[in-house]
């Protein structure tokens, strides 16, 4: 089965080449919102900038919309990256820390603006954020220019997104492939991906199994002694030795002379 699905625009001509604002078809959007249909999330985290229109469709599903937005929680001027890339420290990404565990995630176009190294990281963390099941949306070039910093997608219908893009300039990026991201994506199975005419590609994940919950250090032990020399400390102690066992008790001896 290919990973690619084919999906020809009916009724509109091929728009510009690359995150350019506009008004876009989104096949991955319609797939993720064909899974809501089938299984209501019970919690959506957002990590793109604040949107009432984005709010206002997510929350026909549910109540609990949480919204991040990662550029503006890092302390980031805009207005420093209108011409260069910005490149986010995967350790500062300021990502939910209450415990929570979400049913969808959307990334949007993220991938782009951390580091290639540091992508796997990155996901790690995003995994500690998911349930089994949990859906993840992704948007990422294929050989299309982006700008310098993340998109502002507005979603305009079940099948439409509104890009909004900042800067003043292009920047050209090795572009991804779907084997790359599905090798970023570890504990993470494909559902749908779509190669659109702009040259953006939409994926759509799935979480295979919720990650085990790291656990506190054991106390250490008390009244531990360090082994002895020549001694493993794995190696159990010696119990100490009974002198009378394996000593048959035959009574008094007795001394003398038979006549």
């Amino acid at each position: 089965m290919s990973w690619f699905k084919s999906r020809k625009p009916t009724g509109e001509m091929p728009g510009p080449l690359g995150l350019t604002t506009g008004s876009y078809r989104s096949p991955g959007l319609a797939a993720l919102c064909s899974e809501l249909d089938k299984h209501r999330p019970a919690s959506i985290l957002d990590l793109g900038p604040s949107s009432t229109e984005n709010l206002r469709f997510f929350s026909l599903f549910t109540e609990n919309v949480t919204i991040q937005d990662v550029v503006r929680s890092s302390g980031i001027d805009p207005g420093r990256h209108r011409t260069a890339l910005l490149v986010l420290d995967v350790a500062e990404i300021p990502l939910p820390e209450d415990g929570g565990r979400y049913d969808v995630i959307l990334l949007w176009d993220l991938v782009h603006y951390v580091d290639r190294s540091a992508l796997p990281a990155f996901f790690a963390r995003i995994r500690g954020l998911c349930r089994q099941g949990t859906l993840v949306l992704i948007l990422a070039a294929s050989s299309a220019p982006i700008p310098p910093l993340p998109v502002h997608f507005k979603i305009e219908d079940r099948d439409r997104l509104f890009y909004a893009s900042s800067g003043e300039r292009s920047v050209t990026i090795p572009g991804f492939t779907p084997r790359g991201i599905e090798m970023l994506m570890r504990g993470f199975s494909p559902l749908r991906a779509f190669q659109l005419r702009n040259g953006v590609q939409e994926f759509l994940f799935r979480c295979d199994a919720e990650p085990p919950r790291e656990e506190p250090p054991a106390p250490p032990v008390s009244g531990y002694q360090p082994p002895l020399l020549g001694r493993s400390a794995d190696t159990p102690p010696e119990k100490p030795r009974n002198p009378d066992r394996g000593r048959q008790h035959r009574g008094p001896r007795r001394y003398g002379w038979r006549g």
